[in-house]
């Protein structure tokens, strides 16, 4: 189930928000990588579930960790969820920023994994 971890919600500035908007907004937390900070933006339209995510240190950014990505996936699904980071056909690319990776979940929808040997 998405949920969003309402303790890193950003309020202030242009992209502030509060619960009131529901799984929608910018959060900004603790990387697992001391001095870092995890920048995401969360969103639950069109049918996905969805959250975008960058780390950065003082003014450089740098693209998340593997811990940093199983972190937002805990904080923003269930342990039970399985959330998909798509890797498109060139054709469909949209790479607005380097740094930025994304984890998607279809929601209403149960993927299909591999045999467990193979994960």
């Amino acid at each position: 189930m998405f949920k969003v971890p309402e303790r890193f919600r950003e309020s202030d500035g242009i992209m502030g928000s509060d619960s009131s908007i529901g799984n929608a907004g910018v959060f900004n937390f603790p990387s697992v990588i001391k001095g870092r900070m995890l920048h995401a933006i969360a969103s639950d339209g069109s049918g996905y579930d969805h959250v975008s995510v960058y780390a950065s240190k003082h003014n450089e950014r740098y693209i998340p960790r593997w811990g940093d990505m199983c972190l937002v996936k805990d904080l923003f699904w269930g342990e039970d969820d399985t959330v998909i980071q798509f890797h498109p056909k060139h054709s469909e690319y949209v790479n607005i920023n380097e740094f930025v990776l994304h984890l998607w979940r279809k929601q209403g929808v149960e993927y299909e994994l591999p045999p467990r040997t193979l994960i």
